[in-house]
């Protein structure tokens, strides 16, 4: 579901993947509410921890870092603010009410969240590993501080590309903040690649998974007895 309904992103309009996986859901007995909620969770909760990992390395990129993405930073409190749970619990019924739907069968815990924020911790340090690999490979020093900033790099990048809805996916905002962003601790020609390498990869990610969620779910079906 996740992984079919993420291909959605790639279509004009941010509706999409939470449409996808709400119809993706509803083949498999999952209520539209709660998997509309839940996608809805996964990009606060992912887009908070985002912003605070940006906020912890940002600085570590130079005063022109900074300076050109300052105003990211300031959204860092109303995010994290958003992903509390008296907030977020909240903003869900308030959803559900416009939606007309039944409110969810009982409220999100702080653990669940914190739990939830951890996955997400650990999936930003993966984004980074991956652009400290492709620095490593054109040359750039290998170096523990290499990885930090390549991790606060891309939080930050994939952040400025998810708000500035200006192409699906933050095609462009993303790999130009990138450039930006690792400038600081590369030559900006090492960069330019690395930011178009780390986007090919991640369709080329994205296609892959899809394909096999996609096996997966034909191989499941065909296995169901005939009433």
């Amino acid at each position: 579901m996740f992984f079919l309904g993420q291909l959605g992103k790639y279509v004009p309009g941010s509706v999409w993947p939470v449409m996808a996986q709400m119809e993706l859901g509803r083949d498999h007995q999952v209520p539209e509410r709660a998997s509309g909620a839940a996608v809805g969770v996964f990009l606060l909760v992912v887009v908070g921890t985002g912003l605070l990992v940006t906020a912890a390395v940002v600085p570590l990129l130079g005063a022109d870092a900074v300076g050109a993405f300052w105003w990211l930073l300031a959204m860092l409190p109303l995010a994290l603010l958003a992903i509390s749970p008296p907030v977020l619990n909240r903003l869900l019924g308030l959803g559900l009410r416009l939606a007309r739907r039944p409110p969810l069968p009982s409220a999100l815990s702080a653990a669940r969240l914190l739990r939830a924020a951890g996955w997400s911790l650990a999936a930003w340090l993966a984004y980074g590993v991956q652009i400290w690999i492709l620095a490593v490979q054109l040359g750039v020093g290998a170096s523990p501080q290499l990885l930090v900033c390549a991790t606060g790099a891309f939080a930050a990048a994939w952040c400025a590309g998810f708000v500035l809805l200006v192409a699906p996916a933050g095609a462009g905002v993303r790999e130009a903040a990138l450039i930006v962003l690792l400038g600081g601790v590369m030559a900006r020609p090492e960069a330019t690649v690395v930011a178009v390498l780390s986007r090919l990869l991640f369709v080329v990610g994205d296609l892959a998974w899809g394909a096999v969620a996609l096996l997966v779910g034909r191989r499941r079906v065909s296995r169901v007895p005939l009433p």
